[in-house]
């Protein structure tokens, strides 16, 4: 912690400063590129349960494993798309707003 602040104040002595930028301009036609909604990659296999004798319900392996397959398939389709591209434009469009204000 002691070498942080010393770091720091040994920064601010010497008159360096981080520049700052103050309009930021945003790229319309890469924020055109990017979709407005996300979609699934499809739709989740059915699931057929299996009677057991003793009166309990089970489900095959493969279809359980089609299902959770289908499932992280879906999450990742919806991360890399909020990573990429759909938080920025969320964002750029809100702050576009409120400096219309």
């Amino acid at each position: 912690m002691a070498a942080l602040l010393l770091t720091t104040c040994g920064i601010t002595a010497c008159g360096i400063e981080p520049k700052r930028i103050e309009t930021a301009q945003t790229d319309r036609a890469t924020l055109d590129q990017c979709p407005r909604s996300v979609t699934s990659p499809g739709a989740l296999p059915t699931r057929q349960t299996i009677l057991l004798a003793d009166g309990r319900q089970a489900i095959e392996v493969s279809e359980a494993d089609a299902r959770e397959n289908m499932i992280l398939s879906g999450a990742l389709v919806f991360k890399r798309a909020w990573t990429d591209c759909r938080s920025v434009v969320i964002y750029v469009e809100e702050r576009d707003a409120k400096l219309a204000k």
